[in-house]
């Protein structure tokens, strides 16, 4: 899906069920890469390539009081906005079977944060497995991973929650603009 001449709007919108979505080359959106705008879902990204889109590369909300989803593997870099927007606004999100899941991907050079979560401080409580693993998040025009809301958590709220671990941010000059993790304490 890339076409620079003839840009598509949005690369991939799910709308809801199990869905998986792999080794897909997303590239030159008018908007978003991937959108995903359901109240439940099983949502997997793997293995993908999404560029220069003129949007959020992965863009996530939910209301689902259980969503489940991971996106492993995906290489994200200059887009004009987030890397990875995760809006999860059930009241207080419980995981079905495990919390979201990042792994191994590399989110490099979008204009605004690298990982971006607005849930309100009082959803993390059943967020239980959460994970950004091994990943590298560098040269983004925000934080590394920013946990973005009117009423932002704090260390001991993300603490057995969320798991930030052997994660690159970069040095040099591919630092994350804002820094790392907007949450101090939480980055492994």
């Amino acid at each position: 899906i890339n076409d620079s001449s003839y840009k598509f709007w949005k690369g991939i919108t799910h709308a809801g069920g199990g869905t998986n979505i792999r080794d897909c080359d997303i590239g030159n959106t008018a908007s978003m890469g991937i959108q995903s705008t359901s109240a439940t879902f099983a949502l997997w990204i793997k293995g993908c390539r999404i560029y220069s889109t003129a949007g959020n590369a992965i863009d996530i909300t939910s209301s689902s009081t259980g969503p489940d989803f991971g996106i492993e593997d995906t290489l994200i870099y200059g887009v004009t906005g987030i890397g990875i927007s995760l809006a999860l606004t059930g009241s207080t999100t419980s995981f079905s079977h495990f919390g979201f899941r990042i792994n191994r991907c590399t989110i490099d050079t979008c204009s605004s944060d690298g990982v971006r979560v607005t849930s309100s401080a009082s959803q993390y409580v059943g967020w239980g497995l959460s994970e950004i693993v091994s990943c590298q998040i560098t040269g983004n025009g925000g934080y590394g991973v920013n946990f973005s809301n009117g009423s932002p958590p704090v260390a001991a709220q993300l603490s057995g929650v969320m798991r930030i671990d052997y994660c690159n941010f970069g040095t040099g000059g591919s630092i994350n603009t804002s820094g790392d993790v907007s949450v101090s304490g939480v980055k492994g």
